[in-house]
């Protein structure tokens, strides 16, 4: 199960200077987060698990009661997991940021098999909260212990790391990033959608033109692929 988050505008309001593809903020705001639900291992803490991520869906506030007094009586990865996304879903993405850092950390000690899942999960959240520096570090955790991980979720996290290195002005290691991410997976409009901002942003027109081309034929009615395609186009 994913949950899709979208990534609020930045601060301060206006849109970036036009520059070949979008600006830093536009960059993060083109691709949607997931935060995955991980799965509560322990058999008999499902159930209980189950009904606190449906309640973040429509009682958050009420899910991160649960989920507090849960941890308090020993819940664990489990429960801090959906405080996490309870949190996130008040639009605290900083504070489940640090949850999921915890977590992640936990498990890690542990040697348990989630722990690139919740880095991952943590590098989402720090790109909602708009702090790169720790999506950057996370994700490359993520990827560090995610080495048997599908290629798809691989990519996911390499998509994301490239968007936090162009938030900290770090296009080339994003290029690197987006390149390798479409190597695993080809046929993700979002990859094409990504590469052909960073080389329009970088004035690589004939790269953007042919990744835009690709995402549009993908995905021809996404209308950020439609945006992205019209700002390329601009002369």
């Amino acid at each position: 199960m994913h949950r899709r988050l979208t990534l609020p505008p930045p601060s301060g309001g206006g849109a970036p200077k036009r520059q070949r593809g979008p600006g830093r903020a536009g960059f993060l705001a083109a691709l949607p987060l997931l935060l995955a639900a991980a799965p509560a291992r322990p058999s008999e803490d499902g159930p209980r698990y189950r009904e606190c991520v449906l309640a973040t869906r429509t009682a958050p506030a009420h899910a991160a009661e649960l989920a507090a007094a849960w941890r308090l009586e020993g819940g664990g990865l489990p429960a801090g997991h959906c405080l996490a996304l309870a949190l996130t879903a008040q639009g605290q993405p900083a504070a489940a940021r640090a949850e999921l850092e915890a977590a992640a950390r936990a498990a890690e000690a542990a040697h348990d098999p989630l722990t690139a899942s919740l880095w991952g999960q943590a590098g989402n959240a720090a790109l909602l909260a708009l702090d790169p520096a720790h999506a950057h570090a996370h994700l490359t955790s993520a990827l560090l212990a995610g080495t048997a991980a599908a290629p798809g979720e691989r990519a996911g996290w390499m998509l994301d790391r490239a968007r936090a290195s162009v938030a900290l002005g770090q296009n080339a290691p994003a290029r690197a990033d987006l390149d390798a991410a479409l190597a695993l997976t080809p046929g993700d409009p979002l990859a094409r959608l990504l590469s052909a901002a960073l080389a329009n942003r970088d004035g690589d027109l004939p790269r953007a033109r042919a990744d835009i081309a690709q995402a549009q034929r993908l995905s021809p009615t996404d209308p950020e692929i439609a945006a992205e395609a019209a700002r390329i186009a601009k002369p």
